[in-house]
């Protein structure tokens, strides 16, 4: 048995429709079945198949960059209680919610007005971490209307991608103040490009971070030239600056791991870029708190990629571009 969840493609607005009529218990409206189904051509849709038979969909929309809405949710009859709708929200937050938001919410029918199937849906949607925000008269009082609402920073459904956002703050933070404290012998600064190698390859959480938040540059500006950064520009910059990878935010700064000899005895090892090491002392010589310190951070990376996605799978930079060409492999 083969299942999957795939991005919407042209013509499955026709099985979305057959989907909701499937369902006449949730949408009898015939103008409102085809205002969903007609939105599923308009907004980011996820189709679930089960062995190439559509079983169910889910489209999104994205009110801001801090708030989406589970515009509309539907799952076959006969495939309810079997987790579809749960990966299908789960697969929403992971690759249709925009990387910046902080809540999404779901509108189903208030339970002042008393029905089964929707007392249900409000489970399930509870099950899965909402809270009841208010119920309202925006469908009219025949339909009262209950909001549900679910923090991403907090919730169940915590988004791996804002969780990532967090961690970049804090890594800028403590490499910042790093870099206050040697200042006097960092020689990084912008257009000093020469740790931005063109085979970084980064986990996928990272590289789909770039490739939402910088959509625009990807599909209309060029890779940079083979054998520096995909992402620098003709004087040295970074073109990423704000998006760019964990491994960036430290370069430079003195490193500091611990790793076993030959001998299979735990010893700490230390480097530091070539161009920082002739002001100041050794690099072997300074406090360990000048010193950034490998492993924790990268531990809590590869946690948020397992979250994400296949634990341990990178991607290049240079693939990102819409027109690119990896560098060759060693």
């Amino acid at each position: 048995m083969t299942q999957v969840v795939r991005p919407f493609r042209p013509g499955d607005e026709r099985a979305c429709e057959q989907l909701l009529r499937g369902l006449p218990e949730w949408f009898g409206i015939e103008s409102a079945l085809v205002d969903y189904a007609r939105a599923t051509t308009e907004l980011p849709t996820l189709m679930a198949q089960q062995d190439g038979e559509n079983v169910g969909f889910l489209s999104l929309r994205q009110h801001n960059p801090s708030s989406a809405e589970i515009h509309c949710l539907a799952v076959r009859r006969d495939q309810h209680g079997r987790g579809w709708g749960r990966r299908l929200v789960e697969e929403s937050v992971r690759t249709l919610v925009a990387p910046t938001t902080e809540f999404l919410q779901v509108k189903t029918l208030g339970p002042s007005r008393p029905d089964e199937n929707y007392a249900a849906t409000r489970e399930f949607y509870l099950r899965l971490g909402f809270l009841p925000l208010e119920e309202n008269q925006l469908w009219g009082e025949a339909n009262p209307c209950l909001i549900l609402v679910q923090s991403l920073r907090h919730g169940p459904l915590r988004s791996p991608l804002l969780a990532l956002q967090e961690l970049y703050a804090e890594v800028d933070q403590s490499a910042g103040s790093l870099h206050e404290k040697l200042s006097d012998r960092l020689q990084c600064r912008r257009g000093c490009a020469s740790c931005c190698q063109d085979d970084l390859r980064v986990f996928e959480i990272e590289a789909e971070n770039i490739r939402r938040r910088q959509r625009t540059l990807l599909e209309r500006e060029a890779a940079g030239p083979v054998g520096g950064c995909a992402f620098l520009d003709a004087q040295g910059a970074c073109r990423i600056y704000s998006d760019r990878p964990y491994v960036c935010r430290t370069q430079g700064l003195p490193l500091r791991w611990l790793d076993e000899t030959d001998r299979g005895e735990v010893a700490e090892f230390r480097d530091i870029c070539p161009l920082n090491e002739e002001e100041g002392p050794p690099v072997e010589t300074l406090p360990e708190s000048d010193c950034w310190t490998l492993g924790p951070i990268e531990d809590r990376l590869a946690a948020l990629q397992a979250a994400f996605g296949p634990p341990g799978q990178r991607v290049a930079l240079r693939s990102l571009f819409r027109d690119s060409k990896e560098p060759p492999q060693d």
